[in-house]
């Protein structure tokens, strides 16, 4: 007769919840012991729904645990001079301890012309080259916010990655190098694939870690996946009306997915659900949930108040995004 094991949910919105406990805990000492008043300032430009949902979250993540928030909003038709200076007074405002840039940027804008400018010390989204350098030679830095929020959920969750294999579906400098960087200086044994890969299938099924985050809804199939693998979802992408991840949990109605132990990040914006199913010997563990809230603060706060302890004074807070 066969055994079943129960299955278990791995709460992102739970993990996101403490860490907002426990940063908002951190900054009251900053405030009580050293009178620092943590800043963050969001720069905004054009009228991008997704955006301005993103940008929301992380005025309301600063506000709830008493971290100074300013939104910049610029018009879909601001130059780039503009940009560049509206950062060049940011850097050099002391009330302010991090900046992001929104993404994306008008196509007229040079996207990486404006990230480096932003002061190293204040690159809270860890895309300047001296942050990215940083991270490759296993330096202390700012560090981008969704690979880090992976980490964290792997790590909260008690999910080994010494000594394992892991696997990256996709090379972007936003999630999967710096994703490969942080899983190796933890000791795992890292591939990263992406669309030259040959056999991907074959590659893919030798990960004890597989993280998907290539931008393609529902690419990665149960036949990509080996029995025991630990899966970590972060792509969104919209089909229809719907927000999809990368990874198709919908295949087969999951029987497939049965004989994998699967955790996934996942719907990294508004819609959350769970599956669980307890099909065979080994357990499935499916999460879809742990939202922008968890990488929001990862991206927004967690960067800022663990940065160096310099002085910053008192701003009246910027209106909420609707």
């Amino acid at each position: 007769m066969e055994e079943y094991m129960a299955a278990r949910i791995l709460d992102g919105n739970s993990i996101g919840a403490k860490l907002r406990e426990s940063v908002a805990i951190e900054v009251q000492e900053l405030k009580a012991k050293y009178a620092v008043y943590p800043g963050l300032a969001v720069v905004i430009v054009g009228e991008n729904p997704a955006s301005k949902v993103y940008v929301g979250r992380k005025h309301k993540a600063c506000e709830d645990s008493g971290i100074h928030s300013v939104v910049i909003r610029m018009p879909e038709n601001a130059t780039e001079d503009e940009v560049l200076q509206e950062l060049a007074l940011l850097n050099n405002d002391p009330k302010i301890n991090g900046i992001l840039v929104q993404l994306p940027l008008p196509r007229h804008i040079d996207t990486e012309k404006v990230l480096d400018q932003i002061r190293p010390d204040k690159d809270v989204d860890g895309f300047h080259p001296l942050n990215v350098g940083n991270l490759s030679i296993s330096r202390e830095g700012l560090v981008p916010c969704t690979p880090h929020g992976v980490i964290k959920m792997l790590e909260v969750s008690g999910i080994p990655i010494e000594g394992k294999k892991a696997v990256i579906i996709g090379r972007s400098n936003i999630v999967g190098k710096p994703m490969a960087n942080l899983l190796l200086a933890r000791n795992a044994t890292v591939t990263i694939c992406h669309s030259r890969t040959a056999d991907l299938p074959e590659v893919t099924r030798q990960a004890d870690i597989l993280v998907a985050a290539i931008g393609k809804p529902n690419f990665v199939t149960p036949d990509m996946v080996k029995p025991g693998a630990t899966v970590i979802d972060v792509g969104i992408n919209r089909v229809g009306e719907k927000l999809v991840g990368d990874v198709d949990f919908d295949a087969h109605n999951g029987t497939h997915f049965s004989q994998t132990l699967l955790y996934a990040i996942g719907y990294f914006a508004t819609q959350r659900r769970t599956k669980i199913f307890q099909q065979g010997k080994v357990e499935v563990r499916i999460i879809i949930s742990a939202t922008a809230e968890l990488f929001s603060q990862e991206r927004g706060i967690y960067a800022v108040s663990s940065r160096r302890r310099t002085r910053a004074r008192d701003r009246e807070p910027a209106a909420p995004v609707s």
